[in-house]
């Protein structure tokens, strides 16, 4: 736990660090009116150096989580760069995903290790520069996403994060409804991990009014569709190979992380008439939206399964990070504002405590580059 400490500990205190001598101005179009909105932001390095440590034990672990299979994975992809086309052609399992391995091992020469460090690298920058550009409080998202335990993603389930990345570092053109280049950048995802395709379902209500009875009832549709979609229809696709097995005896999303998907979209019901009636970003409202399908989703991941369902909200919490802290800054005075902000900084302390010693016992890193071996 030593390592996680650490970066806990280095993100939260780099954080402010970088946020209280950024001096970068953005100009966003409000979502209330025609005015545009002047506000402070964090640029790309200062963003970037505050992960600086989580990219770096990121990059340099092994035998961390799921690492060993995706080091047997690097060395199982065989072809040349001559064979790509083949690759793309051949579908399967996230055909992108391998045609970079097969960059990395022949183009560049590159071994396992130096792969991993590519990935986080890639990951680290993309959260940062969603974080940079959107947050308001960007030492708080940044706290966020190591407490929530977002940041784990970075070390378990690469594939789907890398993925993840690539649709928010596009995710600008979908706040403002540049549906071509977001689309593009979907269908790139898609081909490393096909259940990036939640985007295109949900993407079609996330742009009405936050809490209009129409988009809640069509989230929820869709949310249902998606779960009956992965339960039903995994059998028929080799992508899902193993799973069903795994689901048999997989009793659904943890309610801890329900509780805490239901804080945000929480705040915003309990202030939607303030939440509506302030001047705000563009992007705001649809990552209200967006927030309210993380928790339709794991919801029924209840139900269903943690496995599958459980895996599907990351492309739409990471918003949460960004969302949780505006809320607080314009819909409470600024007394409520601060006791509920130390309150966060509490619970989410709390979740971190609870996701790494009871959920799951003490999380383990071992890396051979750096000769550090700790087991719980």
């Amino acid at each position: 736990m030593l390592v996680y400490w650490s970066v806990f500990i280095y993100t939260t205190i780099v954080s402010i660090i970088v946020k209280n001598n950024s001096n970068k101005t953005e100009y966003f179009r409000s979502g209330l009116s025609e005015n545009t909105i002047v506000v402070k932001r964090v640029g790309i390095f200062g963003a970037f150096i505050t992960f600086f440590l989580l990219i770096y034990f990121a990059g340099n672990r092994c035998d961390v989580a799921d690492s060993a299979a995706y080091m047997g994975l690097f060395y199982s992809v065989n072809g040349n760069v001559d064979d790509i086309p083949s690759v793309m052609e051949a579908g399967g399992k996230g055909p992108l995903f391998n045609v970079f391995i097969i960059i990395c091992r022949k183009v560049f020469h590159m071994e396992w290790q130096e792969w991993f460090i590519t990935i986080a690298v890639f990951q680290g920058f993309c959260v940062a520069k969603f974080l940079g550009t959107f947050s308001d409080d960007f030492s708080f998202s940044s706290y966020l996403f190591i407490a929530d335990t977002s940041f784990y993603w970075m070390l378990n389930g690469i594939r789907q994060f890398t993925a993840v990345c690539i649709v928010i570092l596009f995710i600008d053109f979908f706040f403002k409804r540049n549906w071509v280049i977001f689309l593009l950048s979907v269908y790139a995802a898609y081909f490393i991990h096909d259940s990036v395709a939640v985007w295109v379902l949900f993407g079609l209500f996330t742009h009405w009014k936050p809490f209009d009875i129409k988009a809640m009832l069509a989230i929820t549709a869709a949310a249902l569709f998606f779960a009956h979609y992965i339960n039903n229809d995994m059998d028929d696709n080799e992508n899902y190979a193993g799973y069903s097995e795994q689901m048999e005896e997989d009793d659904g999303i943890n309610i801890v992380s329900v509780i805490l998907y239901s804080i945000t979209p929480g705040i915003a019901f309990i202030k939607r008439k303030t939440l509506l009636s302030a001047e705000r970003p563009y992007y705001i409202d649809i990552m209200v939206n967006l927030s309210i399908a993380v928790l339709a989703i794991s919801i029924i991941g209840i139900f269903t399964s943690g496995i599958l369902i459980g895996r599907i909200p990351i492309y739409f919490s990471l918003c949460n990070l960004v969302l949780l802290p505006w809320l607080i800054e314009n819909c409470f005075s600024s007394g409520e504002e601060d006791l509920i902000k130390k309150g966060c900084y509490i619970g989410y302390f709390c979740y971190f405590i609870y996701f790494c010693y009871v959920s799951n016992g003490g999380l383990t890193y071992h890396s051979r580059s750096l000769h550090i071996a700790l087991y719980g």
